[in-house]
């Protein structure tokens, strides 16, 4: 039993709340994915999440930050690979923040001098800022014990959502790699991608579902 994580009242309360957030950031971002098809009856879909939702809409990414980190405090028992998540977490974040302030992760603009010159010395910090934060979280939640199906459903995506995003950042660090740019390889990242949301939003139903579990 010293090994498995078990969450008291107050855990299960911030866990719940953490799930709740991935579920709606989730959704957003499954809609966003899906749109990027312009498939004419998901339309009314996407104008809605535009127009009437546009406010939250804004603000998704931010929602899912929040809400992965609150996962991993709640999901790990090893205060130390806690710690270690976040550090790298945190290192992740505002470095999206200040590299792409559009994405808003985070609901404040950054300039971080650091990353800018981290930037100007290679290109691969814009892959290291996306995938260390997604690998750090996949690894705590895929093998948490006793394992979930909440909490290995969502790893699961993350760790797809890691292979999608170098598919897309591979073009901005390697412009010689045409093919990534296809039309083709555009509408198989943005599937894999829909599919990668669509599948964290359901563990993270899972997890909404299954707040009162230890």
């Amino acid at each position: 039993m010293k090994n498995k994580v078990q969450n008291g009242p107050i855990a299960r309360i911030i866990r719940t709340i953490g799930y709740i957030l991935v579920l709606l950031s989730s959704v957003f971002l499954t809609v966003e994915f899906i749109g990027g098809f312009n498939w004419q009856f998901f339309k009314p879909v996407v104008d809605f999440v535009h127009n009437e939702l546009a406010s939250l809409e804004k603000y998704h990414l931010f929602g899912l930050s929040i809400g992965l980190l609150l996962l991993v405090w709640t999901q790990s028992k090893s205060y130390f690979l806690r710690i270690l998540t976040t550090i790298v977490y945190l290192f992740g974040i505002l470095g999206i923040q200040t590299l792409y302030p559009n994405l808003n992760v985070l609901p404040f603009n950054l300039n971080i001098e650091f990353y800018q010159t981290l930037l100007n010395n290679t290109e691969w910090i814009r892959l290291i800022i996306f995938v260390a934060p997604l690998l750090f979280v996949h690894l705590v939640l895929a093998y948490k014990k006793p394992s979930r199906i909440s909490s290995s459903t969502v790893g699961s995506a993350l760790l797809l959502l890691i292979f999608i995003a170098v598919g897309f950042i591979i073009p901005i660090i390697l412009p010689d790699q045409t093919w990534l740019t296809t039309d083709l390889a555009r509408n198989i990242l943005y599937g894999l991608a829909g599919f990668s949301t669509a599948l964290m939003a359901l563990g993270s139903a899972f997890g909404v579902l299954g707040m009162f579990r230890k």
